[in-house]
């Protein structure tokens, strides 16, 4: 395996393996969790906002698939 101190090379590599991509099945319910998650947060977007958008899309019973 490369080391991450050839200038980033590793970094580099590793983004050309990451194709697919996750998709809510359910767009509408999304966007709603999304303008939830902006209501509550002060910065959108955030890892605190998205894991609780997430996890409140999944409780109303949304899935994703991959692309």
């Amino acid at each position: 395996m490369e080391s991450i101190s050839k200038g980033g090379q590793l970094m580099k590599n590793f983004k050309e393996f990451i194709t697919e991509k996750n998709v809510p099945t359910n767009p509408k319910l999304w966007s709603r969790a999304k303008a939830l998650a902006k209501q509550k947060f002060d910065v959108y977007p955030s890892a605190y906002a998205n894991g609780w958008a997430a996890k409140w899309y999944k409780s109303k019973g949304g899935t994703w698939r991959s692309e």
